[in-house]
């Protein structure tokens, strides 16, 4: 079972993930201006990670989307293998797609910009996942199919709650 001293890692201005969840830097106050902050989080053989965004509000609202021409403040999260999701603006309540891997990257970027400023707060839950099908069958509507297939398709369950 994932816990903290399974090693999330950033630097310390940057906070830390205590019981499961990670705050922005200075919660519940705004974050300050020109932060970067890198999250890694291990993720078990066999697990994959869910973020909740409890309360998430990044970046100016004159900018409210994130995009390639307006850089400003964002969270980006990554495995080792690619960004999943770059996100600012408002959007409490939501969760990302599991993510897989050996581990996730979380990124917190806060640009040099008075603005809104803002807060978040991600709650991370690990979710044992297991086949569903053996590797050589596939899935459809409850029922495996025994075909070769290099897809697989697990189910996956939390192994603790989500803290509020």
């Amino acid at each position: 079972m994932w816990n903290e001293e399974d090693g999330v890692f950033a630097s310390q201005e940057c906070g830390s993930v205590v019981n499961n969840t990670l705050k922005s830097p200075g919660y519940p106050e705004n974050y300050p201006r020109n932060m970067d902050c890198n999250y890694t989080v291990p993720i078990p053989p066999g697990m994959m990670l869910e973020i909740y965004a409890s309360y998430f509000h990044v970046g100016d609202l004159e900018y409210p989307e994130c995009s390639e021409v307006h850089d400003g403040d964002y969270v980006k999260l990554s495995n080792e293998n690619k960004i999943l999701l770059k996100a600012c603006g408002w959007s409490s309540g939501q969760s990302s797609d599991p993510v897989t891997g050996n581990y996730a990257v979380i990124t917190f970027h806060s640009d040099n910009i008075l603005g809104n400023g803002g807060r978040f707060l991600l709650i991370f839950t690990m979710l044992h996942c297991e086949p569903l099908c053996s590797k050589d069958e596939w899935n459809i509507y409850l029922s495996c199919l025994n075909i070769t297939s290099t897809v697989h398709i697990t189910k996956c369950a939390p192994t603790f709650t989500k803290n509020m």
